[in-house]
């Protein structure tokens, strides 16, 4: 059988209590009138399938006053201009709003509103399947003030409908109870999507959530698997999408069982900017962050944010990142690789950390850091390799620094300059591991600040050229410590010119056994037993080249016999101190 009702009630008045409305075997429930209030939980049941419950009428609203609304059994069919409206907390009179229940799909004829709501007090669960499979649903709102269940796609048509824009808005904290794809990228208006609370899966480490807002933004303001970690986020992961996204965070904590998700794709090359505004980010998979190419299109603006992997991979692509007044940066992937293909900035001071951990791919890459002076500390550990792509540059604050540990290779020359109008910072390369190759030259200059380079220089792939604190002057006094330049194989560190130190560097340390280098080739401190080498059996050579020590005096190693050579042919030797 078929029930038609035409109006429960009208807008001030409930038209009946309790009300249960048709059976599993009802054939089709029809709302023809605008008004369907009740005093008590509302209940309408049909058969399964499309087709079984339809709103006709303009604009129709479903009111209780704190109390449940139910549909059990078939879809819901919204006929044109049947913009629904259902509220279980009218007038926000009740402490609580009431439950909202959809067990099917809910499709639309032309561009249809679909508002659910439990009002702005208390509590309140909505629940709800497949929306607008027919591209005929409009502007979605949603609101359960407990949680928002979500079991089943949701999609908008390219109308503008009522509200200006097809939009998408959860307010209220979501549960994803199957895999979900959101879609308001459409062959017209794209709509904006909007969650206001956190996101969670049914099991943890299941379900999925797939957002494509094509032209529109996506705004999730809550974090996304605090409680329970999803199966996978994917946000515009299509290049021709160009929707500005904002994510608040992931998981909580740091450790292995605060994770928010399996895997991360979040933008594309398209995306116009990319906001990460939370301080936590915690993924059990690998993880992607894109934006359009350009400058601060990675706006990374939480206080302290920190992204851990768990051996696992960590992208930021294509746009540079600009880390806000706080927002110093750590990654910690724990084995996997970390890549920055853009350049970062700060904003005051910022601090970045990037730490490959345990090895097994556990590398680093990274663009050009502090183009505007405003990087403070910077950290690197690649424990299976480091590749810089860029030039480094700290701010003038007081105690900046440079510290890199793991193989080094020079992905194109790379200038780190730390030194400040009034403040300057230290340059290491720590450890006996962190090596510099690549064809590529380097150049260093930290002022009055030290340098130690505790690896070997070209032990792989030599240098095209080497410079450190070459110029003269006061603020240039910083000590200089190098351990080697090349170890025989290839034959020489560095192939074209060396010039390391000033007529002001304090003391220039050699405590390695090669320094091999083939162009023409300045080691200089200023004036006194400033030249120390420290190494035992040290060879100091040129191939063939010009070999200079200029102004300090060498003081030798007690260890072994020193060797300082041109080689065989040309090159002139200069010793200037004794």
């Amino acid at each position: 059988a078929s029930i038609t009702i035409a109006n429960i009630g009208d807008t001030g008045n409930a038209g009946a209590v309790a009300t249960t409305i048709g059976n599993s075997t009802t054939a089709n429930l029809t709302f023809g009138g605008t008004y369907f209030r009740t005093s008590g939980n509302l209940t309408a049941t049909t058969a399964a399938g499309a087709g079984k419950i339809d709103f006709t009428g303009a604009n129709p609203v479903v009111t209780t006053a704190g109390n449940a609304v139910e549909f059990v059994g078939g879809d819901i069919l919204l006929a044109d201009g049947s913009n629904l409206t259902i509220n279980t907390n009218i007038s926000n009179g009740a402490d609580n709003g009431g439950n909202i229940t959809i067990a099917g799909a809910i499709a639309g004829t032309s561009n249809e509103n679909l508002t659910l709501t439990t009002g702005t007090k208390g509590t309140g669960t909505v629940s709800v399947h497949a929306i607008g499979a027919g591209d005929e649903i409009s502007t979605i709102s949603i609101r359960g003030n407990t949680q928002i269940e979500l079991d089943g796609d949701i999609k908008t048509s390219g109308a503008t409908g009522d509200s200006g824009a097809p939009n998408l808005t959860f307010t209220g904290p979501v549960e994803l109870i199957g895999n979900i794809t959101i879609t308001t990228d459409t062959a017209g208006t794209d709509g904006a999507v909007s969650f206001s609370g956190a996101i969670d899966a049914e099991v943890a480490g299941t379900e999925t959530l797939t957002i494509d807002s094509g032209t529109a933004s996506t705004t999730i303001s809550g974090a996304v698997g605090a409680t329970r970690e999803l199966g996978g986020l994917t946000i515009n992961s299509d290049n021709a999408d160009t929707g500005a996204i904002t994510l608040t965070g992931i998981g909580t904590g740091t450790s292995a069982g605060g994770t928010g998700a399996a895997a991360v794709t979040v933008g594309s090359t398209g995306t116009t900017t990319l906001t990460l505004a939370g301080s936590t980010y915690n993924i059990d998979g690998n993880a992607d962050f894109e934006s359009v190419n350009g400058a601060d299109k990675i706006a990374i603006t939480g206080t302290n944010p920190t992204f851990t992997l768990h051996d696992d991979n960590i992208r930021f692509l294509s746009g540079d990142i600009n880390l806000a007044d706080g927002a110093n940066l750590t990654v910690n992937s724990q084995g996997g690789a970390i890549t920055i293909a853009g350049a970062v900035t700060g904003t005051s001071a910022e601090n970045i950390t990037l730490n490959s951990g345990a090895t097994g791919g556990a590398t680093v890459a990274v663009g050009e850091i502090g183009g505007s002076d405003q990087m403070h500390a910077i950290n690197i550990t690649g424990t299976d390799g480091v590749t810089l792509n860029g030039n480094i540059t700290t701010d003038d604050t007081a105690s900046a620094s440079v510290s890199i540990t793991g193989p080094v290779t020079l992905g194109t020359d790379v200038t780190i300059d730390t030194q400040g109008a009034n403040n300057d910072g230290t340059i290491t390369f720590a450890t006996s591991g962190t090596s510099i190759n690549g064809a590529q030259t380097l150049t260093l200059d930290s002022g009055t600040a030290a340098i130690q380079l505790e690896g070997k220089i070209g032990d792989s792939v030599a240098l095209a050229g080497l410079v450190i604190n070459v110029t003269d002057g006061a603020a240039n006094t910083g000590t200089i410590e190098i351990f080697d330049i090349g170890d025989d194989d290839p034959a020489t560190g560095v192939t074209g010119t060396v010039s390391i130190g000033n007529a002001n560097t304090q003391s220039l340390t050699l405590d390695g056994t090669n320094y091999d280098t083939t162009g023409v080739t300045v080691y200089e401190a200023a004036s006194g037993n400033t030249i120390l080498i420290t190494g035992a059996s040290t060879s100091i050579t040129t191939a063939n080249n010009n070999l200079t020590f200029d102004g300090g005096n060498i003081v030798l190693s007690n260890a072994g016999t020193t060797t300082i050579s041109t080689g065989t042919g040309g090159g002139a030797l200069q010793i200037d101190g004794t």
